[in-house]
């Protein structure tokens, strides 16, 4: 037996047929009167109907025969008058009753068989009388006070104590009202004389309209009722599939979440869960069909109520990020899903666009998923928690949650509003950032290696030198003209074949760069249609520029290199006469000569490595100042999620009614820079405290920022380098030579290699320090409150504190594995079920529970029954708490069964106290 709970549908309780004297409309026959009702029901949209016709019960059967075959529900009814005031109390009896069981009806209230239909009938009993017969057995009706507020309505007819009595009597469940409004108000339990909260609905009592639609009030018409008067007024009754009797009683009972008047009812749409199916392991064959609004999944231990939870958060790719409850999934899907299980959920978006998600356990491929979009079966690849983001809570995990003193309350903060659009914009900065930290790493390194090339240069130069004045014939001296001659010759061929290559590059770029293409709904608007040729132009003309100063560079080269040809032979004769010169003085002349050659090839390889770094070295200020913009908008774009978390939790606070006080605190939270200090600081022999105290006084940014300048200067300018050191200690109070200590150590560590500088420049915005939240909560009232932070209250308050977030806003489903687990059970009601009730028709629930709080009180659209063995679970049944079957499996899972029930309301003395609270 699996319903899909409850939804909410439109009834008329009060139709009149040709059964009442004052019908207006003529038929040939009973059959054609009551084809035209069940056309007119059906024409209005509504899914059930009561036949309460004046003092009889004629025509119900014969309207029930001709729905039999329709989806609209008849309800047998009546419409009783009462005693000499003529009272209209309505009567309305279970589905499969009949046109007999009114008849025996009115005879019970006292109205004989010749009397029937008449318009001067009516019961010498009182309205409180005839309600108690209507009430019992054995009809079991409901009653209900016909249009009240109007003529022949108890608030018309009758007045002072009696019609409290009325109003008061316990089995008066509803009233019907024409001004609804009013009457609402009078009776919603505040009014000091009825101290009484009824069901207040709105039904057509089938009027005639005039050719406007509106009521006819003068005249022979008025008064009357005809077929175009049904479901003139109306009210939505939230029941379940299958409308019985019981569907009633348990909207009028529970009016605030199960009846809605017509105007009140909107029909809401946003993102839900709409079914799970799993193939595999303990829950194999499982299909589990859930409400838009409250689902609540019972059954014994064991019997996989978790596991349900656990398999959704894995297909929807939301898995816990406390570490602790991470692991406990973890295992789960290893154990209980297995190699190549397959989750499968079917989800609908806020615009109602349904998407079937599939995802398969197989870590050693990272556990694929599949997203396909039902609108048009294609396979789309995209971030599921972001398309579909969900607040999901595994067992226990809002405890440890809430005990958390470092990034899980921050987290789960974050989960109420878009966070992705911060973390995206985040991850594209951090990217480009270290980007530019290998382009800033490599022109330090290239900084250093040119100082040092630099060196070297000097000292070959002065070798350079010494050889050649030790070579005394004067052709040394004129070789050496020449070679630095053929040097340069060589270099403006290098120069020219280096702007080649940029050129071939920047042709291969632009050629690359895909044109931005026009979607298929703008693929033939002509403003973009005609930007879009110019897009097209623009590049075939940049590219073809280029081409021909490619040549252009070409043609250079040959020219240069034509100049070269031209003197080359000199060089050749000037080597070749040197040659000879050398053979002849032998010797140390020969030695000296080789030396100076090697020599003169070395200060070229050298040189040539400067001209490589120079360009590098020379661009620190720049990336330097391209890197700080981005750090800058890294900034402003936490400076943003600040705000946005900022204004979220005053959004919780005044939304928890005084029970919360949530403080943001920016950027306080500086883990993340001193682990990495402390990893860093083995062997500078500062203590941990002091790391700590860096930590808290100086940003990873401002830190990185002086480290890296002191290490560009120390060598070039040790004073200069002095004050960068002195700046860290400045702020961090700590002595000057503690701090170079540490910063001699880390720059020691890069020098062998053992750390990179991409990995110190990553500290400014990888460590960068995050938002802390401070939650207190009330453990006063409102008038005297007492506010305490979360690490000073007990596990059950934190519990609720958090939980009082987490039912505040938002859209996104919420999905618990037993919510109520160490709340504070005094809080129940006030800090859950509450939210729950006026929130379930904006999102959608899923609970495991054995609460009946949560699940009754909070009246649970759908209950999922599972049952199981030690091998495998299943759901035995679905559907609302308006089905008997699936009433009695709640009271076993939630109240022990009937026996221990009964026990409990014996034990209580609930009868006593209810007529206290009816009395207060």
């Amino acid at each position: 037996m699996k319903f899909k709970g409850l939804i909410f549908k439109k009834f008329d309780l009060h139709i009149h047929t040709p059964a009442s004297k004052c019908f207006v409309d003529k038929f040939e026959d009973d059959i054609s009167a009551a084809q035209a009702i069940v056309a007119e029901s059906i024409k209005k949209d509504l899914a059930a109907i009561a036949i309460t016709d004046h003092n009889t019960g004629r025509f119900i059967d014969i309207v029930k025969s001709v729905a039999r075959d329709t989806e609209l529900v008849v309800f047998p009814g009546v419409e009783i008058t009462v005693g000499d005031a003529h009272n209209h109390v309505i009567a309305i009896l279970d589905i499969d009753r009949t046109t007999n069981d009114i008849e025996d009806l009115l005879m019970a209230v006292g109205i004989p068989n010749n009397e029937r239909g008449k318009e001067y009938a009516f019961s010498k009993k009182s309205v409180i009388e005839v309600i108690d017969i209507i009430t019992s057995e054995p009809f079991n009706g409901i009653a209900i006070l016909a249009h009240i507020d109007s003529t022949n309505g108890v608030f018309e007819q009758m007045r002072g104590g009696p019609r409290i009595k009325v109003i008061q009597h316990p089995k008066l469940i509803a009233v019907e009202a024409v001004n609804y409004d009013k009457v609402a108000k009078l009776l919603n339990g505040k009014d000091p004389n009825y101290r009484r909260k009824l069901a207040v609905y709105q039904a057509s009592d089938n009027p005639c309209l005039d050719k406007n639609g509106k009521i006819i009030t003068s005249g022979k018409y008025a008064g009357r009722h005809c077929i175009a008067g049904i479901g003139f007024r109306y009210s939505y009754f939230k029941v379940d599939q299958n409308i019985s009797l019981e569907s009633l009683r348990q909207c009028f009972i529970d009016p605030d979440v199960r009846v809605r008047q017509s105007w009140e009812y909107k029909d809401e749409v946003y993102p839900y869960i709409k079914r799970v199916k799993i193939n595999s392991g303990f829950l194999n064959e499982v299909e589990a069909v859930f409400h838009s609004g409250l689902n609540s999944i019972l059954g014994a231990k064991g019997v996989g109520k978790s596991l349900l939870i656990e398999f959704i958060r894995f297909a929807l790719d939301q898995e816990p990020s406390h570490e602790e409850i991470r692991i406990d999934h973890a295992t789960k899907l290893e154990e209980q899903l297995g190699q190549y299980g397959e989750v499968e959920v079917l989800i609908c978006d806020e615009t109602g666009k349904e998407f079937l998600i599939k995802r398969t356990y197989d870590p050693s491929e990272d556990n694929p998923i599949q997203c396909v979009d039902l609108s048009n079966n294609e396979i789309i690849d995209v971030n599921i928690s972001q398309l579909f983001p969900i607040l999901a809570l595994s067992q226990n995990e809002i405890i440890k949650i809430a005990e958390d003193k470092k990034e899980e309350q921050m987290k789960f903060i974050d989960k109420f509003f878009d966070f992705y659009f911060y973390t995206n914009q985040i991850s594209i900065l951090e990217k480009e950032l270290e980007d530019l930290d290998r382009e800033f790493a490599s022109a330090i390194r290239a900084y250093h290696e040119h100082k040092r090339l630099k060196k070297q240069l000097v000292t070959a130069k002065l070798e350079l030198g010494r050889l050649t004045k030790q070579l005394k014939n004067p052709i040394f001296a004129e070789i050496a003209k020449y070679e630095q001659k053929d040097k340069i010759f060589r270099i403006q061929e290098e120069y020219l074949n280096t702007l080649k290559d940029y050129l071939e590059q920047l042709v291969n770029i632009i050629s690359n760069e895909d044109i931005p293409p026009l979607e298929d709904e703008l693929r033939n608007d002509p403003a973009l249609k005609r930007n879009l040729n110019i897009l097209k132009k623009t590049k075939t003309e940049l590219l073809d520029v280029l081409k021909s100063q490619k040549k252009e560079i070409e043609k250079s080269s040959q020219d240069i290199s034509l100049e070269y040809q031209k003197w080359l032979p000199l060089f050749n004769q000037r080597k070749d006469k040197l040659k000879e010169i050398v053979l002849k003085l032998g010797g140390d002349v020969q030695i000296l000569e080789q030396r100076r050659k090697d020599k003169i090839r070395e200060i070229e390889n050298i040189e040539k490595k400067l001209t490589a770094i120079q360009s590098k070295s020379s661009q620190i200020k720049e990336i330097f100042k391209r890197r700080n913009q981005k750090l800058e908008e890294l900034k402003q774009i936490y400076s943003s999620y600040f705000n946005e978390r900022k204004n979220k939790c005053e959004f919780f606070e005044k939304a928890s009614n005084g029970k919360l006080k949530i403080e943001i605190i920016e950027s306080s939270n500086r883990d993340e820079f001193k682990k990495s200090l402390m990893d860093l600081k083995r062997g500078s022999y500062l203590r941990d405290f002091e790391i700590e105290q860096i930590c808290e006084k100086i940003t990873p940014y401002e830190f990185i920022l002086e480290l890296l300048r002191y290490d560009l200067l120390r060598n070039d300018a040790p004073e200069e380098a002095s004050k960068k050191i002195n700046e860290i200690s400045t702020k961090t109070e700590l002595p000057f030579e503690k701090i170079k200590g540490l910063v001699d150590y880390i720059l020691s560590l890069i020098e062998n290699r053992d750390l990179d500088y991409e990995d110190l420049l990553k500290l400014q915005y990888k460590a960068y320090p995050v938002d802390r939240p401070i939650i207190k909560y009330n453990l006063g009232n409102l008038t005297n409150p007492k506010y305490e932070s979360l690490d000073k209250i007990s596990t059950g308050q934190k519990c609720t504190a958090m939980l009082i977030l987490a039912l505040s806003d938002g859209k996104m489903p919420i999905i618990i594995d037993q919510p109520e687990d160490s709340l504070d059970i005094r809080a129940i009601w006030e800090d859950m079920c509450e939210k729950i009730r006026t929130g379930k028709e904006k999102r959608q629930f899923v609970f495991t529970t054995h609460n009946s709080s949560v699940a009754v009180a909070s009246d649970s659209d759908k209950f999922i029954i599972m049952t199981g063995t030690a091998l495998r679970g299943e759901i035995i049944y679905a559907g609302s708490i308006d089905n008997e079957k699936i009433r009695k499996e709640i009271i076993k899972y939630l109240e022990g069964g009937l026996t221990t029930y009964k026990l409990k309301f014996l034990k209580y003395n609930i009868s006593k106290l209810l007529k206290e609270i009816d009395n207060e």
